[in-house]
């Protein structure tokens, strides 16, 4: 019940726009705050349910934060696409990448938490990293299931 109730307040980030301006304007902070170069791009993405948009808004803010704290990363780039009827969040960056697995497991509450939310809206949380050669971090949603519906399609 609580997590409803988190879920269902809306983040300021949010509040003025649509998605991508709340990713862009998150990205550009992240990177003028960190000192580190990062990018953001999105194509074709249509309206999705807010419960959607605050889980990629928090996946994305999680994702930079891990990017700040562990990576010594030179450079990010963040993209939110649709393809095959997959919302997709991709955080990239050129750090040092994951240590292995058993190590560093305890320290992965924010993946832990990226994984429920992209799990409750029937999405997956997909990690690719390998020593030195950075990390990707996908987040991916059904579209059928978080797209917006418009008043037409309800009709």
């Amino acid at each position: 019940e609580i997590r409803r109730l988190v879920l269902a307040l809306r983040p300021t980030e949010l509040a003025d726009g649509p998605l991508s301006a709340a990713l862009e304007r998150v990205v550009r902070e992240w990177s003028s705050l960190n000192g580190i170069p990062a990018s953001f791009e999105a194509q074709d993405v249509p309206e999705l349910l807010q419960e959607a948009e605050v889980t990629l808004l928090r996946a994305t803010q999680e994702g930079l934060g891990n990017v700040a704290r562990h990576a010594s990363a030179r450079e990010v780039r963040v993209r939110l696409s649709c393809v095959d009827d997959l919302v997709l969040l991709e955080i990239d960056d050129d750090g040092v990448g994951i240590p292995d697995q058993p190590a560093s497991e305890g320290r992965k509450l924010g993946l832990a938490g990226m994984r429920e939310r992209a799990a409750a809206l029937g999405g997956r949380v997909m990690l690719e990293s390998s020593a030195g050669a950075g990390t990707s971090i996908t987040v991916a949603l059904p579209l059928a299931t978080v797209a917006a519906t418009t008043r037409t399609e309800e009709a």
